[in-house]
């Protein structure tokens, strides 16, 4: 938990949550994602790979989920992919030389889930310079998928912080769920 925590309050653009099946990853990902997002300056947006598979690239999976969010709170506008794009520029261009504007963290859970899906490719769309570090990413993946089928270009690996993600022990596992109103009988 502490290793996320500190990917969260870090300056390194990407997070890989690495672990077993059944370890927790995504758990852990909605509870930092969860945290960070106290603060208001924090814009989380989770991606299942599901769902990634039906956009070209992360970016469009932004746009996709603010006018998705925009129209469930009332907010109608003529061209909602337009405005989402210039206003994601318009934040990107106002982050020189301030750290008091918005970041979109995005959680990207399930790689492994989807392995025909070019990640490095995927994920590039965030995170170029052109960005700023407007976007950051959380990841979750099987180690084993990671380590067989996901290379990331150097100037992603060097980016990316990632963080091991141990089974739960049963009392563990047991606090987390009675934290959160359920029966652990």
């Amino acid at each position: 938990a502490n290793a996320i925590k500190d990917f969260c309050a870090g300056q390194k653009l990407g997070g890989a949550l690495l672990g077993q099946e059944g370890a927790g990853k995504t758990w852990a990902a909605i509870t930092a994602l969860s945290a960070a997002a106290e603060d208001i300056s924090v814009l989380p947006i989770v991606v299942s790979a599901d769902n990634a598979k039906k956009h070209d690239d992360a970016f469009d999976v932004v746009v996709a989920a603010l006018k998705a969010i925009g129209q469930e709170q009332g907010v109608r506008l003529q061209s909602p992919e337009e405005y989402w794009r210039r206003r994601l520029g318009q934040w990107a261009s106002a982050r020189a030389g301030t750290s008091d504007q918005p970041t979109v963290l995005i959680l990207v859970d399930g790689l492994d889930e989807a392995l025909k899906i070019t990640w490095p490719s995927w994920l590039s769309a965030v995170l170029e310079r052109r960005w700023k570090g407007l976007f950051r990413v959380l990841l979750t993946c099987r180690e084993d998928a990671w380590r067989r089928s996901l290379t990331l270009e150097k100037s992603l690996e060097d980016d990316l912080e990632r963080v091991p993600v141990d089974l739960f022990e049963a009392p563990e596992r047991d606090h987390y769920l009675s934290q959160r109103g359920s029966d652990v009988g």
